[in-house]
């Protein structure tokens, strides 16, 4: 592995701990019927589970941190200018929701 993707690979690693639920498919059509979590074990939705609000702001703040990083790796590595504009708007969205 190149040295400049080492940040980037901890950075992908992190988030993959801290997002669990990032690879879940998405919800169905019907939202409210109970479904089973590919383990067969019924998923956190089907059991009336929530997440606290302290708990997702935290984890969206953590994922905002994620993005303006990962984001300023590719305005300085992205060889394309579209790469360069694109992480320009993610590093400018992800810290306008950081603030609010």
């Amino acid at each position: 592995m190149h040295r400049p993707l080492l940040p980037a690979a901890a950075l992908l690693a992190a988030t993959a701990l801290i997002h669990p639920a990032s690879a879940q498919p998405a919800p169905t059509q019907n939202p409210g019927a109970a479904v089973a979590a590919p383990s067969g074990a019924p998923s956190a939705a089907a059991q009336g589970m929530r997440v606290s609000t302290a708990d997702f702001i935290q984890r969206v703040q953590l994922s905002d941190r994620f993005e303006i990083a990962s984001s300023r790796l590719a305005q300085q590595q992205g060889g394309a200018a579209a790469v360069k504009n694109f992480a320009a708007e993610m590093v400018r969205d992800h810290t306008q929701t950081t603030r609010n």
